[in-house]
């Protein structure tokens, strides 16, 4: 939602370390991160799922609602309009300017190896090795639009579907809804946007391999870059990324990355049949 992205923004503009947390944890993944992160204000999206989950929660929420003044649809909130509408509004001179190794935000590991850690990143590694990995590992032209199904609350996201396009005056497509919910809905977002790269897992590609049962092929002439993050794909689905697209020369690339490197650290840019081989990008020394 649009929303997450003008907060995100308004955290830099006003010097504010932030957090952003991926929408699929569950309360007490959030509660967790609040109480380690001493976190003053939460911004939250107005979902019926969401709330359901406070509400099962109450106990542990009414903790959380101590230390928190909550922008949302509870009792104690304000609604998002009503700080759109607000006359108090900063002006260009209250910008907060900072020293390029002052903390910018707190991301969380996945917790897949034990307690998720809180890594920090700051304001000038983040931003120049967002903008500049961003550039390089996707060799950027003039008029590049880039799609990223990954979620905001994931570095991937973060560093290569908001910063680094931004960062490099580029178009970002930024999407909200899972496109696992509609098997044509990446196809039609490709389309619509005219998306010249696309950073994807393989887990959802596969995914959306399984569901497409038709085989309803689409040309999208002007994707020209598949980047998958998460994983390494095989041949069979790299054969079927071109074939969905009637692209018999798309290119198709993978990224490793990680949260406390605060982006893709290597990739492989060679022939996927005949396996991958990962070399660490421009600046990064393994």
């Amino acid at each position: 939602r649009p929303e997450q992205v003008y907060s995100i923004l308004a955290c830099i503009w006003i010097g504010a370390i932030y957090i952003v947390v991926y929408k699929g944890f569950s309360i007490l993944s959030l509660l967790d991160r609040v109480i380690d992160s001493n976190t003053s204000y939460l911004i939250i999206e107005d979902d019926e799922q969401t709330w359901n989950e406070y509400e099962l929660h109450s106990k542990k929420f009414s903790v959380l609602k101590e230390q928190i003044s909550l922008y949302g649809n509870i009792s104690c909130s304000k609604e998002w309009s009503q700080l759109m509408n607000c006359n108090n509004v900063p002006s260009d001179d209250a910008i907060e300017y900072i020293d390029s190794n002052d903390p910018m935000l707190i991301i969380y590991t996945s917790g897949s190896t034990g307690k998720p850690k809180g890594i920090v990143h700051s304001y000038g590694g983040l931003t120049v090795f967002s903008g500049y990995s961003t550039y390089d590992f996707f060799n950027l032209k003039q008029n590049d639009r880039i799609l990223c199904t990954a979620d905001l609350g994931w570095v991937v996201g973060l560093a290569h579907g908001l910063y680094g396009p931004l960062l490099n005056g580029k178009t970002s497509i930024l999407n909200s809804k899972s496109v696992l919910k509609d098997k044509n809905l990446l196809w039609n977002l490709l389309e619509a946007y005219d998306a010249n790269v696309l950073i994807i897992s393989p887990t959802i590609l596969r995914s959306l391999n399984s569901m497409d049962y038709k085989e309803e092929h689409r040309h999208i002439n002007t994707l020209r870059l598949v980047c998958t993050c998460g994983e390494l794909v095989d041949e069979s689905l790299w054969r079927w990324i071109r074939l969905k697209t009637k692209n018999p020369e798309l290119e198709i690339i993978n990224g490793w990355g990680m949260t406390e490197g605060g982006g893709i650290l290597m990739t492989g840019k060679k022939n996927m049949t005949k396996g991958l081989e990962m070399i660490p990008i421009q600046g990064v020394d393994f």
